[in-house]
């Protein structure tokens, strides 16, 4: 997962952490620059890796993506889904790091319009963006559906995977999730492809 250090970065990470929190179900191995945690007792291991969303200003946030991006690869681990948790204005800076994965998570507005670049690193990726407004709480509602069906072995449908996270979306964001463009219905891509 990729954050950033603005405020609303902060936030978002902050959320993460407590997301994960609990020790019986999730070890966890925090660095000053990342954290990683590793699901326990699960049928599937799963372990998810997140640069800590450090100061802007002086570039804390990316250096501690290029930390984590160096020791991920000295440890010979390869993401199968990656995630950009940000504003859109930084979505570049997540695409030029961007590993090559099997599934895309974009959280930011706009982002079904980087498809291509995307597609670059990694050209078989099913990627799920928005066409508008990317909403925290809806990507924080896929990004858990992911994690909880693949660390219990279960295939991930998308069309259910629509359905099922629509459930978890408050009223006042649904009109935003429709905006939200599955791997089934990424026309764009299956063109660029």
């Amino acid at each position: 997962m990729y954050f950033y250090g603005d405020a609303g970065g902060k936030g978002t990470f902050n959320h993460f952490m407590r997301l994960y929190a609990d020790r019986s179900k999730w070890a966890i191995n925090a660095t000053p620059q990342w954290v990683q945690y590793t699901s326990i007792g699960s049928p599937v291991p799963f372990v998810l890796f997140a640069n800590r969303a450090l100061d802007e200003e002086n570039d804390e946030d990316e250096k501690a993506q290029e930390a984590l991006i160096d020791w991920m690869k000295k440890n010979n681990y390869q993401p199968s889904i990656s995630v950009h948790r940000g504003h859109s204005y930084y979505l570049p800076y997540t695409i030029r790091k961007l590993q090559p994965s099997r599934v895309v998570v974009l959280g930011s507005c706009g982002a079904y319009h980087n498809l291509a670049d995307v597609l670059k690193t990694s050209p078989n990726a099913a990627i799920i963006s928005s066409k508008q407004v990317g909403y925290g709480e809806i990507n924080v509602a896929l990004f858990t559906y992911l994690v909880d069906k693949l660390k219990a072995g279960q295939d991930v449908q998308w069309p259910a995977m629509m359905s099922e996270v629509a459930g978890r979306i408050s009223s006042e964001k649904k009109e935003g999730y429709d905006d939200y463009v599955f791997p089934h219905q990424n026309l764009g891509a299956l063109f660029i492809k």
